[in-house]
């Protein structure tokens, strides 16, 4: 089953900011190209089977709801939450912004 994707307001600044550090600091353009479509292809690959992942506990999550799941890409942490049929994506957090307090 393929659950519906909700990327909230947050997340896409998370996206915009890491390709824009990419894309301008970095001055790679074309590898910030293939990170955003290789960052979507591993949303959707997520979306397929999001009940796969384990739930995280610590206060950073809590934030978020309950049941809150991370998938790790690149330096970056796809924070989400299933709810009937729609996995919802909150963040896409520097791993190193995360910690368990």
């Amino acid at each position: 089953m393929m659950y519906k994707i909700e990327v909230l307001p947050a997340a896409r600044e998370d996206i915009d900011e890491y390709i824009d550090y990419i894309t301008n600091i970095c001055a790679m353009p074309l590898t910030a190209a293939k990170i955003y479509d290789s960052l979507f292809e591993n949303i959707y690959a997520i979306a397929e089977k999001p009940l796969l992942y384990a739930v995280r506990e610590g206060l950073w999550y809590m934030k978020f709801g309950a049941e809150v799941r991370r998938v790790n890409f690149k330096t970056r942490a796809i924070i989400y939450t299933i709810e009937d049929n729609i996995m919802t994506i909150h963040r896409v957090a520097s791993q190193s912004e995360i910690y368990n307090r």
